[in-house]
Parts: structure tokens; sequence; C-alpha cells
């Protein structure tokens, strides 16, 4: 027993010891040096022991910021590496500093609260809490990228970034365009500290599938970007291969699949890039998203989608190609929910913004422009999500004033009406409302058929259900 009290103080001595090593370490350091020792503390757990330290000193690169500023305005990784640290340690960040970035992205979406719109659709309920956020971040840089592959980029350049993608190694950044450099250094932060947070929490290591997604999604915006710069017109069955990847469904399935809260080493290892459910669910989204953009990417010059190639390839109208493709979504969402049902493999977190991700899709590209086919209204967009996020409203408002549907006896409005009015184009189409408990997200039409025809359902039963919950 007194071995074991003495070891025990001999380590507590040599933890106080290091600890002051550190410290006196992190004085010693230039400035730069000094940003990247604080980011490796953080990496590895441990920078809370010097948290007075770290904040005594941005306190003082915030007092010889211009002059830093000048001395390292050109090396984009230690801008962006202090840009970060100040921002994760409540600094304000001055309008000089944000302006490095800013300037250089000013030709890509910036679309934050779009981004944590269509999260929400994907993981609405409390417990999916952390995936929302990281999903919302991912489509933030999702845009972005897209962005750097539809029409900006030579092709020589294109390839580099794709190849660094592959190395995912900060080193391999230098020989980038600045602009890019900025991307890629907050895809990696953002991308390795989320899964050195899983392997703190879980002991797993998600990096290699992380990493293979964002692959896979910059390898398909590539063959995207060959096809456009030769005025490539791919087959259809060619653009669409490519084309269920580059939605990046694939891309957000990966991350839910990460942060599942029963994820196991085995699951992990085993996961198939890509399951079933993940493809059909991304065709899906990739048909709404076509005839919801259609004519803005036309005149933006982006490459040919999926109606187009239909419509050479089978030599009919518009008209007819947009028809071919939605009989097209309503089989995918018939064998999307036969997979669902049966998935009892996939996990819960995975399996649900899965379901969710075609939903949000309708929504954003088609119900909120009105059935105006081929072009997003980037205005309604904007209006439904202050409604959805800041505007609470009752579940009788949406059945009464969204829909038009008037009821003397209930005031209100069953699925028995929705399921009974073809031209309907959803049930709860601009809104999701919580009431009680439950949730309820954006459901097509498409969906609705999709689900209740296989099983035969009784409409009854939908009315029973809502009296039940007193809603009708």
């Amino acid at each position: 027993m007194k071995w074991k009290c003495h070891k025990r103080s001999n380590t507590i001595s040599e933890y106080y010891l290091l600890k002051e090593d550190v410290k006196r370490l992190v004085k010693e350091k230039s400035f730069a040096d000094q940003l990247e020792l604080f980011d490796s503390l953080q990496k590895l757990g441990v920078a809370y022991h010097f948290e007075e330290e770290i904040k005594y000193l941005l306190n003082l690169m915030k007092y010889s910021e211009e002059k830093l500023r000048m001395e390292f305005n050109e090396d984009i990784h230690v801008m962006a590496l202090y840009f970060r640290l100040l921002r994760e340690h409540g600094f304000e960040v001055s309008k000089e500093v944000s302006n490095v970035f800013n300037s250089k992205l000013n030709f890509a979406r910036d679309w934050p609260v779009e981004s944590y719109f269509l999260a929400v659709g994907m993981t609405v309920e409390p417990q999916f809490s952390t995936c929302r956020k990281e999903l919302a971040k991912a489509l933030c840089f999702i845009n972005v990228i897209d962005d750097f592959y539809d029409i900006y980029d030579l092709l020589d350049e294109l390839q580099l970034f794709t190849e660094v993608v592959d190395r995912w190694e900060f080193a391999s950044i230098i020989s980038l365009p600045e602009y890019m450099k900025i991307c890629l250094e907050g895809l990696f932060n953002m991308v390795n500290l989320l899964a050195t947070k899983i392997k703190e929490e879980k002991g797993l290591d998600v990096l290699p599938n992380l990493k293979r997604a964002w692959l896979d999604l910059c390898k398909a915006y590539k063959v995207e970007a060959r096809w456009y710069h030769s005025g490539y017109c791919p087959t259809f069955e060619d653009y669409l291969n490519n084309a269920w990847i580059l939605v990046s469904t694939p891309l957000l399935s990966v991350i839910a699949h990460c942060l599942s809260e029963n994820l196991t080493n085995l699951s992990l290892e085993s996961f198939d890039f890509y399951p079933a459910i993940v493809r059909q669910s991304s065709i899906i989204f990739r048909f709404y998203n076509d005839l919801g953009t259609l004519k803005g990417e036309l005149q933006r010059g982006d490459v040919s989608k999926s109606i187009q190639c239909y419509m050479k390839e089978n030599h009919v109208s518009e008209l007819v190609a947009q028809e071919c493709i939605r009989n097209i979504i309503k089989k995918y969402w018939k064998e999307l929910y036969r997979e669902w049902i049966k998935g009892s493999r996939y996990e819960q977190t995975f399996k649900t913004v899965a379901i969710n991700i075609p939903r949000t899709g309708h929504l954003f590209y088609l119900q909120s422009n009105d059935g105006n086919i081929g072009e997003l209204n980037v205005e309604e967009t904007k209006d439904n999500t202050i409604s959805l996020l800041l505007e609470p409203i009752t579940f009788k408002q949406v059945c009464l004033k969204d829909h038009g549907f008037h009821n003397s006896n209930t005031n209100s409005i069953s699925f028995v009406d929705a399921l009974s009015d073809s031209s309907l184009v959803s049930f709860l189409d601009l809104k999701y409302i919580t009431f009680r408990g439950w949730s309820s997200l954006w459901i097509s039409e498409d969906e609705i058929l999709a689900l209740v025809a296989p099983f035969k359902f009784s409409l009854a039963c939908f009315d029973k259900t809502y009296k039940q919950h007193g809603l009708i």
C-alpha cells in the first residue's frame, strides 16, 4: 500500500512539472507556433488545463493585431487558425481579419441559415441536436465547394483540389489558390475536430469514413466539371450514376451514421459505401433538386441535368420529361419505404436522415416555389425559414390558412381530406408542427401514397389517430 501511495505521489508531481513545462513552452513560442500549439492542445483534449494562458496570449495578440496581420497576411493557414481560435475563445474578430476571408469567397453561396433550415428538416427531434449542428456545418461547406467545381475554376485547379482532399494533409494545401486554401483549412479542421470528439467519447475512429465520403463527393463534382468544360451531355443513366452522389446525400448519411448513439466498431468497419436506402433517398432528392433549380442553373451555365439528359436521349419535350421524372420519383419513394421498414440493421440516426432528406428536398425545391418548376424561389425559402424557426404557429392555423380547407364541425383537416385531393401537393407542406411531444415533417403526396398504398391502411385510422390526440 505504501508503494502505491508513493507511486501516486510521484505521478502527481510529474503531472504538475509537465504542466509547468507546457506553460513555459507556450510563452516562449513565436506567434505562429503559439497558435499551432493551442490548436494541438485542443485536439489532444487538454487545452482546458491552460485556458488562462491561452486567453492571456490571445488578448496580447489582439493588442498587436495590426502588426501581426501585416506580417502574416499572406500565410492563410496562420490567419485562419488565428481567426478560429479567437472565435472559439469568445474574442471579437476585427473587420480587417474577417475581410481576409470574405474577399476571396464572395462568389460562393453564403447560406448558413438555409443550411440549418435543411438540417432541421433532416433531424428535427431534440435527441439529434449534435447531428443537426454537424449537418448544418457540412452543408455550408458543400455549398461553397459545389460552387468551386461548378463554373468558377480551371480543371487543373479542380484536380489539385480533389487530390488534396484525397491526401487529407494540411501541408498539401500550399499548392492551391488562396481561396481554396481557406476552404480546405476550415473543412479539415471541422472534420478532424468531429472525429476527435467521437474518438474521445466512444473510442471509435470515424475519420476514415468521413474522409471517404468527402472524397467521393469531390470526385463526383470533378466528373460533372469535366462534362461542363467539354460541353458533354451525358446519357440519363450516366448522369444519374454520378448525380446521386453529387447531391451530397451519401456524405450527409455517413455523418449521421458516425453520430449514431448506438454506433459500434463493427457497424463502422462494415459500413457499405453506400446502402440501397442511401441511393434511393439520394435519387429522390436529386430529382427534386433538378426540378426546382433547372432554369437558374442553366442561366448560370451549369451542366445538363436529368430533364435535359432525358429529353435528348428520348427525343421528348420538357413537359414529358418532367412527368417521367415524377413517375420515377414515385417508384423510388416506394422502394425507399420498403427498405426503411425492413432496415432494422441501420442505426436510428442514419435511418432518420435517410428518410427525411427527400422530404426536405421536396419542401426546399418544389413546395417553396408554388409549383413553378425550374427555378428556386429564394425569397419564399427565406420566408419559410423565418416562419419555421422564429414564428410559432398552431396546428389549426396550418390546416385552415395554408390549405384552404374549411370544416365548420371540426375546424380542422385529416389525412382523409389530403389523400382524397390528388391536386394537393402536400398535407403539411410549408411547416413542421410540434404537438404533445410529436413532430411532423413536410410530407409530399408522393410519399403519402408510397407509404399508404403498399400496406392497404384504412383511411379511417388516420381520423381515429388524430381524434385521439385532440387534432380533429
